[in-house]
């Protein structure tokens, strides 16, 4: 079985890569993992320590919806 070790679809909401598509930040991707695989509540606790927060959450409503994701393909299907 291959395991994918990539991110969903998306998008930084950081300074740097603000609207950027895969350029997230390390505090962005973690909070992308928690929140994906049910942490959300520890996601945006992390996430609140950043100023651009609200506009990491702004830009990717759809992340919580990854979470009802049971496969690969069907993450990969959500992400286009």
């Amino acid at each position: 079985m291959f395991l994918y070790r990539i991110l969903p679809y998306v998008v930084a909401g950081n300074p740097v890569n603000y609207g950027k598509p895969y350029q997230l930040s390390c505090v962005e991707a973690l909070a992308t993992g928690l929140s994906v695989v049910g942490y959300h509540n520890q996601a945006e606790y992390i996430m609140s320590k950043f100023g651009w927060a609200d506009g990491f959450w702004n830009l990717n409503p759809f992340i919580e919806k990854y979470q009802l994701c049971n496969t690969v393909d069907e993450v990969q299907e959500m992400s286009k």
